[in-house]
C-alpha cells in the first residue's frame, strides 16, 4: 500500500481465490485507470469494458503475456507492459527441484515415510546426462546454469535465436534431438506457434523414459497426449507446475504416482514478490503518467 501511495496511486484490491472472474473484471475495470493484473482474463470484452471506462494502462505482474489480447489492446490504443525476468532465479530453483526430485523419487519415499515403509528406489544419476531446455530467455538461461553446474549436457531451443547465449548449451532446432534427451524442462512463453508442442508427434521421437519438466505454460503440452505416454511408459515422469485447465482438479494425471503436480506456483517467494510488485508499481505509474500529459 505505502508503495502506491508514495507514487500518488490509490488502490483496490479485488479478491478471489486464484483469479478475479471475467463477471467482476466487467462490473469494476472501468472505474480505474491502470490494472496490475496475473492470469486473469484479458480479451476484447474486457479490454473494451476498461475503455468505455477510465482505463488507460495494463501492467501485467509477471513475465507472460498469453493471456492478454495484444491486438485488441494495440486498437483500443491501451498501452500493455509486463515484468521480465523478475522471477527468472525462482522459477529455476523450481525447476532444478523438480529435476532433482524426479531423478531419486524424493516425493515418494518421503510419501513412503508417513505411510509407515521404508521405500528404497533405485535413482538415476545426473552427471553426464542430456536435458533440453526449451526457451533460453532469463528463466532458460538461470535453468541452464544450474543443471550445468551438475554436470549436464544442455541442449537448448529458441527460435529467437540464431545460436545459442550461452557456450556451453547445444543450440538446437525443435524438435531435433528429442530422441537424445534424458530430461526435458518447457521454460518458453505461450504462443500461437508452440501451443501443444508437445504432442503425439514428438512424443513419438523423444527418448523412451524421457521425463518433462514444465514450468511455463500449460497449454505447451496436450495432456492427452501425454498421459498416452506414460500409460505405456514411453515418459517415464513429469513434475508439472501448470496446465492446460487451471486448478488441475480430478485428472487422470493424478493416476500416475511417479509425477510431481505444483498448483502454478514456481515463482511464488516473499523477496520475488516483493521485487516484483515494486517494479510493476513503478511501471504502471510511468504508463499513467505519460498517458496524462
Amino acid at each position: 500500500m505505502e508503495s502506491f501511495l508514495k507514487k500518488d496511486m490509490d488502490p483496490t484490491f479485488l479478491k478471489s481465490d486464484q483469479t478475479v472472474s471475467k463477471d467482476l473484471l466487467l462490473r469494476h475495470l472501468p472505474s480505474f485507470d491502470g490494472w496490475i493484473l496475473g492470469d486473469e482474463v484479458c480479451d476484447q470484452e474486457v479490454l473494451t469494458s476498461g475503455k468505455d471506462g477510465r482505463l488507460k494502462a495494463i501492467l501485467r505482474w509477471g513475465a507472460g503475456l498469453d493471456n492478454v489480447d495484444l491486438r485488441a489492446a494495440s486498437d483500443l490504443q491501451i498501452p500493455v507492459t509486463n515484468t521480465p525476468g523478475t522471477f527468472a532465479n525462482e522459477v529455476a530453483d523450481m525447476a532444478l527441484g523438480y529435476l532433482i526430485s524426479l531423478s531419486r523419487e524424493i516425493s515418494q519415499v518421503s510419501e513412503g515415510i508417513f505411510e509407515g515403509e521404508w521405500l528404497k528406489p533405485i535413482g538415476v544419476s545426473l552427471e553426464g546426462k542430456n536435458v533440453g531446455v526449451v526457451g533460453l530467455g532469463a528463466i532458460g538461461v538461470a535453468i541452464s546454469h544450474r543443471v550445468q553446474v551438475l554436470g549436464m549436457e544442455v541442449f537448448g531451443y529458441d527460435p529467437a535465436f540464431e545460436k545459442s547465449p550461452l557456450e556451453f548449451v547445444k543450440f538446437k532446432t525443435w524438435p531435433l534431438g528429442l530422441e537424445e534427451l534424458d530430461f526435458l524442462i518447457l521454460a518458453c512463453p505461450l504462443t500461437s506457434e508452440n501451443r501443444k508442442m508437445i504432442n503425439r508427434r514428438t512424443l513419438s521421437s523423444i527418448k523412451q523414459g524421457c521425463s518433462i519438466i514444465n514450468v511455463a505454460r500449460g497449454g505447451l503440452i496436450d495432456q492427452e497426449a501425454l498421459i498416452e505416454a506414460l500409460q505405456v511408459q514411453k515418459i517415464k515422469s513429469v513434475a508439472l507446475d501448470v496446465y492446460e485447465t487451471e486448478p488441475l482438479g480430478l485428472s487422470p494425471l493424478l493416476k500416475f504416482k511417479q509425477n510431481l503436480y505444483g498448483s502454478h506456483n514456481a515463482s511464488n517467494t516473499f523477496e520475488a514478490v516483493d521485487r516484483t510488485t515494486q517494479i510493476a508499481i513503478e511501471k504502471l505509474s510511468d504508463f499513467l503518467r505519460r498517458n496524462s500529459e
